[in-house]
């Protein structure tokens, strides 16, 4: 619970363009996170390996599988310019496994 804990003081009380959150901790600590950035009007994505997620974690947010596409994809059109500033999408990254 530490960690949900850590993320809740983060998502509530920093300067946030967006958020990116590793879904495959827990669906309660998710919902907490989720609803803070929902409540701030932060928008995030969600990466997960899970099947089934309550309807109420996408509210706000795009919810993705651990494809390197699908996450490429979703930084460059759902998050503002600003969260994304810096990152180079050109990288290979054919060498990493995901899940």
């Amino acid at each position: 619970m530490e960690l949900v804990r850590e993320a809740a003081l983060i998502a509530g009380q920093k300067d946030l363009a967006a958020a990116v959150l590793d879904m495959d901790w827990t669906i309660e600590g998710a919902l907490v996170v989720t609803g803070i950035l929902q409540r701030r009007r932060i928008p995030y994505v969600i990466l997960t390996t899970r099947d089934e997620l309550p309807e109420s974690l996408a509210r706000r947010g795009v919810v993705i599988g651990h494809s390197i596409e699908e996450i490429r994809f979703a930084l460059e059109t759902r998050l503002p310019a600003r969260a994304i500033a810096g990152m180079d999408f050109t990288v290979a990254t054919d060498h990493i496994k995901w899940g």
